[in-house]
């Protein structure tokens, strides 16, 4: 998850330039998010994530090949899912856009009444 696709991420930096070239440095880039992000999900959520697998164990134990199988899906040039996964977020930005500026907007109102509640002083 780390070696192949750090090695092809220098090498699209390297060669730069636009075109196919750039589709590689935005589809790596995807990948880097998208690795911090599903990490991110993983260590908080994978209790979740291990129950139908768990429900599986009986039979057989398959987590960790699933999890190293979706990693070569992603990163193997041959497949190179990374890009499919790039394109549907592209083809939905109009529908995550405005959720996810709505959300922010609920955040900061949050964030700042508790750091406003923070700042008054107590009697």
């Amino acid at each position: 998850a780390l070696a192949l696709p750090l090695l092809q991420s220098l090498h699209a930096l390297q060669v730069g330039g636009r075109g196919k070239e750039g589709d590689d440095r935005k589809a790596w880039l995807c990948y880097w998010l998208c690795f911090v992000a599903g990490s991110w999900f993983v260590h908080y959520f994978e209790w979740l994530l291990s129950i139908p697998f768990f429900v599986l164990s009986f039979c057989f134990d398959i987590y960790y090949e699933v999890q190293l199988l979706i990693v070569l899906y992603l990163v193997c040039p041959k497949f190179m899912g990374i890009r499919q996964v790039l394109q549907a977020i592209e083809s939905n930005t109009h529908r995550i856009g405005p959720v996810l500026t709505e959300n922010l907007k609920a955040l900061s109102t949050v964030t700042s009444g508790m750091i406003s509640s923070l700042r008054t002083p107590k009697q």
